[in-house]
């Protein structure tokens, strides 16, 4: 509660877009932030799975398709979300994706989609919303990392050297837009299972060898973001900028795996 018994959690009135919306992580957050009051404007590329997910938010929602890749489009859906309700006070970068095979054998075409959705795609978002929030008197935007930010792993060269680069991308645009009253924050969330992932989690023994390195002893579990993404949206973190919050029950608080 704040100084007054307010609530600095509740998000209401506020206009949040989530990229990658469509399911997986994007889809938990955008709900978590629906859930606190805001209104929710869901992006990807995929129509149906976008009508899908609106329809599990309710009217407090609306679904833009767009390729965080392409910037024309960009702009034009943060212009549309703009349009929706007069603002756009948050936004989360949660679009991602992924190649994992062994680094030598990696096609150049992997390597540049991966570093194009989960490094570009952020970068062009956050620069398309920018703006709007610096004419508004300010704004949330919250990328999503991960551990990987902080911790090479085997046969993730491209996701690692993607996630790392937003890193350091939300700290220089925390510096850069900090005047313009603009909060620039990362969740880095630990292994969580997901359809990106879904192969690694059949393995038995790898889920074993994870779950060992993990200080509370688990993967991330549905829910485990909502407390973080509520948190970096609302007024709780106005004095909150330029920080990689790691969501990982312990993962890189221990030695590397």
């Amino acid at each position: 509660m704040g100084e007054h018994g307010e609530n600095l959690f509740d998000l209401t009135g506020r206009v949040a877009v989530v990229t990658g919306a469509s399911g997986g992580l994007g889809l938990a957050m955008a709900k978590a932030l629906r859930r606190a009051g805001a209104w929710v404007v869901l992006m990807g590329r995929r129509e149906d799975a976008l009508s899908r997910a609106r329809a599990e938010l309710g009217e407090g929602a609306q679904a833009l398709v767009a390729d965080v890749t392409d910037d024309a489009q960009v702009r034009e859906a943060v212009e549309a979300a703009r349009a929706w309700r007069g603002r756009i006070d948050v936004l989360v970068n949660a679009a991602g994706t992924h190649a994992i095979r062994p680094s030598h054998e990696l096609d150049i075409q992997d390597w540049k989609q991966v570093i194009d959705v989960n490094l570009t795609g952020t970068f062009f978002c956050a620069r398309a919303v920018a703006p709007v929030m610096r004419d508004q008197g300010g704004g949330k935007i919250i990328n999503v990392g991960s551990v990987m930010s902080a911790h090479g792993l085997p046969r993730r060269a491209a996701y690692a050297a993607s996630k790392g680069g937003v890193a350091m991308l939300t700290r220089s645009l925390a510096q850069e837009w900090g005047p313009w009253r603009i909060n620039v924050n990362a969740i880095a969330p630990g292994f969580f299972r997901t359809r990106l992932n879904e192969t690694l989690f059949q393995d038995p023994a790898w889920v074993e060898r994870l779950t060992a390195r993990i200080a509370l002893g688990r993967p991330g579990a549905a829910g485990d973001l909502d407390g973080a993404v509520v948190f970096l949206a609302s007024r709780a973190s106005d004095y909150v900028t330029g920080h990689i919050l790691y969501v990982d029950g312990g993962f890189t608080a221990g030695e590397p795996w």
